[in-house]
């Protein structure tokens, strides 16, 4: 009470994957739609800050390492939440990187 709501946007953005981009960009609108703009401060990963520069709003933009256990470890807990945003979840098969970092964005 009192504070933004931080939430922290988990998926695998700035490759130059537009429709990865694309739906972020759209969960972010819909999230400060519903929740108010004032009452929030988002956060979303990225791996290329030249790649999603423009994107995004006034969400802070936070580089995703390739190597990410420690990231995950000191990113997450800055954070009241964490949404989960890659398409690829949805899928049956998508990388095993990728499967490891967003469980470890979920705990």
């Amino acid at each position: 009470p009192g504070e933004p709501l931080r939430l922290l946007f988990a998926g695998y953005n700035g490759t130059r994957n537009t429709g990865s981009d694309v739906r972020v960009e759209e969960m972010l609108r819909q999230v400060r739609r519903v929740l108010g703009t004032a009452n929030l401060a988002l956060s979303v990963m990225t791996q290329n800050f030249a790649f999603t520069r423009g994107y995004f709003g006034d969400a802070t933009q936070v580089h995703l390492p390739d190597i990410f256990p420690p990231f995950l470890y000191r990113e997450v807990r800055k954070h009241h939440g964490v949404v989960a945003c890659e398409g690829s979840m949805l899928k049956s098969k998508f990388a095993n990187a990728l499967t490891t970092m967003m469980i470890g964005s979920l705990g």
